[in-house]
């Protein structure tokens, strides 16, 4: 998918955020982009918060363990979440051209293991736009 200017220097401010950190560039940027050509900040916003979210409570919950207390809320917690980002990454996709919608769909959305390990990274990669929120409050990436 080819990058509109805007959502191509925001992609690179996030890089240079991230230290170049992020791992699904090409993916993220197609979120990105769905996002601006669809109107969609406020969706993006909210992928962005569930992201960071999902992140740090699955590091957490690796770190307690299940036997850890607080472990079954969190738990609870972290699905809720993954089906949020899930449902707003698929809103975002609607403005998205077919043939990304179709990869997306197996790459992200899918409910088989590797779908969900992906679903993270990408997650992973969302949250530095939830960090890019935080340092510039009230600003539009675009």
């Amino acid at each position: 998918m080819q990058l509109s200017p805007p959502v191509s220097v925001f992609l690179g401010v996030l890089d240079q955020l991230s230290r170049a950190a992020i791992g699904r560039r090409d993916d993220l940027g197609a979120v990105l982009e769905a996002a601006y050509r669809g109107g969609r900040e406020q969706d993006l916003d909210a992928l962005a918060f569930a992201g960071k979210f999902c992140v740090r409570t699955l590091r957490i919950m690796e770190r307690i363990g299940p036997g850890g207390e607080g472990y079954d809320r969190l738990a609870a917690e972290f699905s809720s979440n993954i089906e949020n980002a899930r449902r707003l990454l698929a809103l975002l996709l609607a403005a998205a051209p077919e043939e990304t919608r179709t990869a997306f769909t197996g790459r992200y959305l899918s409910m088989a293991t590797d779908g969900i390990g992906n679903l993270m990274a990408l997650l992973s990669d969302l949250s530095w736009v939830k960090n890019w929120q935080i340092d510039n409050p009230g600003k539009t990436p675009w």
